[in-house]
């Protein structure tokens, strides 16, 4: 059945009645300006929730047929403003839990979980235990406890936890030769924590995919075309240099679209974290030059690029990945402190969504900021306890609420207090 999804009737009527907002005196300009980013803001967790919902049931219910998952979207949906975005979600997720069944619903005894080890080491053997667990319904999970052994298959061995690989290739001689499946590699130093976050990258590789739905860029990658552009520009950079100073203003000009492309390689560790620790902590193993999450030095690594230029590229980096996540941190910040867990995760669908150096402008000119905002007021008025404890209490009885932005309700608590207050005067 292929999934027909229209628009929604308080989509339209929403925007409607936002443009239809008066906008002669300053108060009423800045009514309407909250009301459209509130508006954008529940669009924008309106399909998040919608994909997380879709992958919850899923994992739940790998068997679910197509037919039902349209129609739980159906009436889960409130806005449907993107119909073609989440039908291809839809597509991508369905297409790759079919080619992941064939491999769970017809077990060979004969593939066990060292021959996975040697597909992945190209041949070798392990020297200790390894580990196979295919209980999880998007990927197979390899558990390898021998530090050497793990090297075997990942040549960053001790600086990583594990790895995901979306298709890895096996290669023995059974009824899955040649197939290609979702793995996940866990090392020694490895955990159930560790796991989730490679889970998160399953998640981040299906957003990745729908780049060009609608025109709409979510992920930026690096193909095959834009490093060789990247080598003529590079080329071309160091022709000049042997007449005059390149200036630092040309070097970020021409390094621009790998500059975007490696924050989003950022990105995808950044949300993969945050799907496992609900935190950003990962952020600052991603400033640290010449180490495992130096994606500058992986991409170009045969064009020999000068430390004059890689200095300043990188710097460049650091700098706008600091400064497009600042907001998102303190974002998750107050989620965290008003209890808000399902907003941690509806936000990271929206930010898989947004290329990485965009992530600023979209939570500020969204209804995410004041939101946020209001929050924090609350949060740092001690005349203001009772009413914050009420809001956290709200929220916990009623967390479907976060799917949708607040300050409509929270404004309602506050004026409850109030209305109560001048009752109990009276």
């Amino acid at each position: 059945m292929e999934g027909k999804l229209e628009k929604e009737d308080l989509y339209e009527n929403s925007l409607r009645k936002v443009r239809s907002m008066p906008q002669t005196t300053d108060a009423e300009r800045e009514e309407k300006r909250i009301e459209a980013r509130i508006l954008r803001m529940n669009i924008m967790l309106d399909n998040a929730m919608i994909m997380e919902y879709i992958v919850f049931n899923i994992e739940k219910n790998p068997n679910i047929t197509e037919e039902e998952i349209w129609n739980m979207i159906k009436d889960k949906s409130r806005y449907k403003a993107h119909p073609e975005t989440i039908k291809a979600f839809v597509e991508e997720l369905i297409d790759r839990i079919k080619k992941f069944k064939i491999f769970l619903e017809k077990p060979d005894p004969n593939l066990t979980a060292r021959d996975l080890f040697e597909d992945l080491s190209y041949g070798q053997e392990p020297k200790d235990l390894v580990v196979l667990d295919t209980t999880d319904t998007f990927a197979v999970t390899l558990w390898i406890k021998n530090a050497e052994d793990f090297k075997k298959t990942d040549d960053r061995g001790e600086k990583i936890d594990g790895f995901y690989n979306n298709k890895a290739l096996v290669r023995r001689n059974t009824i899955y030769n040649r197939m290609t499946i979702p793995i996940i590699v866990i090392g020694p130093e490895g955990n159930e924590i560790a796991k989730e976050h490679e889970k998160g990258h399953f998640h981040n590789s299906i957003f990745a995919s729908l780049s060009g739905i609608n025109k709409r860029t979510f992920w930026l990658k690096m193909n095959n075309d834009d490093i060789e552009l990247l080598r003529k520009k590079y080329q071309l950079l160091q022709n000049r240099k042997s007449k005059k100073k390149i200036t630092h203003k040309e070097i970020i000009k021409s390094f621009k679209p790998l500059i975007h492309k490696i924050l989003d390689e950022a990105k995808d560790e950044i949300l993969a974290d945050l799907y496992a620790t609900f935190s950003f902590d990962y952020i600052n193993n991603l400033t640290i030059k010449d180490d495992v999450y130096d994606y500058f030095d992986q991409i170009t690594y045969d064009m020999n690029i000068s430390s004059y230029i890689k200095n300043r590229v990188w710097n460049e980096y650091v700098r706008i990945l600091l400064e497009q996540t600042e907001e998102v941190q303190w974002l998750l910040y107050i989620y965290n402190r008003f209890g808000m867990e399902g907003r941690v995760i509806l936000l990271r669908s929206v930010l898989g969504q947004i290329p990485l150096y965009k992530w600023e402008e979209q939570m500020t000119s969204s209804g995410f900021h004041e939101e946020a905002l209001l929050l924090e007021q609350i949060l740092n008025d001690e005349k203001m306890e009772r009413k914050k404890d009420k809001i956290i209490y709200y929220i916990k009885e009623h967390p479907e609420i976060q799917d949708q932005c607040i300050i409509p309700k929270i404004k309602e608590l506050l004026e409850e207090d109030e209305d109560r207050l001048i009752t109990s005067k009276d």
